[in-house]
């Protein structure tokens, strides 16, 4: 068992357990760095209580994320001819692994993938992943060696249900660069908002809500197209995305509360070197901003 949990563990950077015995927890412990060579995204600390049966200094990544807020992670996967890049290697691929060893260790969380095409809204294609963390409940005189075999038991749950979500993530990936291609002539990404507000609105209170988007952020519809042509300066840009959330609002169905609450973080990867694309940053802020989302809650990388 331990030779299996190592190789899961080697999977994703994961920690397995220790053979040190445990000593006493400090009162709160700071989420590890996430394992990647991507983006490093800071997660909360876990405040774990004194009486936890696994403690850090043993399950260095499952004793804090069995007390972690969970995330919601909302994935976008743009399918439209002009931004597809469905490389597991390249920079789509990374971001999904920066979400999983970052924000997504703690019980509960979940990741949601979608596509950007035409038809963003109707959702056709999906795939779930979830991570699982849950502290053992030990019976009253359970002794050391009970308490350290529920401990790697729920470990190795922990640790299998992270590798799954990396694989679930990594297919989906792949299989976007043959799905819906009758789809690929428009980029709806606003209508990635009406998908965020409708699958979040359920999130228990306080969950941490992450919207990623894959995509070279070049909206293309009928109502704009930024693709044929994006805004020519930062003012331009601002004032564009004002009036388009004002569309949007008008055309969709959106929850500001609910995409208010949400980090969004826009990936273009090799595609932030098209023509057109330096000013879409302060188009996509001015965007959600009108939806309550502040500046520093919108990131590009």
């Amino acid at each position: 068992m331990r030779l299996t949990l190592a190789l899961f563990a080697a999977a994703l950077g994961l920690a397995a357990c220790k053979t040190e015995p445990p000593a006493a927890p400090p009162t709160e412990t700071p989420a590890p760095a996430p394992t990647t060579t991507g983006t490093p995204i800071p997660v909360a600390a876990a405040t774990i209580p004194p009486e936890a049966p696994c403690l850090p200094d043993r399950y260095a990544d499952f004793a804090p994320a069995a007390y972690r807020t969970p995330a919601h992670v909302v994935v976008f996967i743009d399918r439209s001819s002009t931004a597809t890049d469905t490389s597991t290697a390249g920079p789509y691929g990374q971001a999904l692994i920066d979400e999983i060893a970052g924000p997504m260790l703690a019980n509960g969380s979940t990741m949601d993938l979608y596509l950007i095409h035409s038809n963003t809204t109707g959702k056709a294609q999906h795939a779930r992943a979830a991570v699982t963390a849950q502290a053992p409940t030990l019976a009253p005189g359970d002794g050391d060696l009970a308490k350290k075999q529920a401990c790697d038991a729920a470990n190795v749950a922990f640790v299998q249900s992270v590798v799954a979500a990396k694989q679930t993530a990594q297919t989906f990936l792949r299989d976007a660069n043959t799905s819906v291609a009758e789809n690929a002539d428009q980029s709806d990404v606003w209508g990635a908002l009406e998908v965020v507000s409708e699958i979040a609105a359920a999130d228990a209170p306080g969950a941490d809500l992450r919207v990623v988007m894959l995509t070279d952020a070049m909206h293309c519809t009928s109502a704009r197209c930024l693709e044929n042509t994006p805004p020519g300066s930062k003012a331009q840009a601002e004032s564009w995305g004002r009036e388009d959330a004002a569309r949007a609002r008008a055309s969709l169905s959106l929850d500001d509360a609910v995409i208010g609450r949400g980090t969004y973080r826009i990936v273009p990867g090799e595609f932030a070197n098209k023509p057109g694309f330096g000013n879409l940053k302060y188009y996509w802020q001015a965007f959600l901003g009108a939806f309550g989302v502040p500046e520093s809650k919108v990131s590009f990388n």
